[in-house]
């Protein structure tokens, strides 16, 4: 599956996807760091 940008990504939806996207990072960040 390709991933284009036909234009650059508005400052909503890049703050949106951050707060989406930081919370589940530091969640797979810390499950990882349980495990080890």
């Amino acid at each position: 599956m390709e991933f284009r940008i036909p234009k650059p990504i508005s400052a909503q939806a890049h703050r949106r996807f951050d707060m989406l996207a930081f919370p589940g990072l530091l969640a797979l960040t810390a499950w990882r760091a349980a495990l080890c």
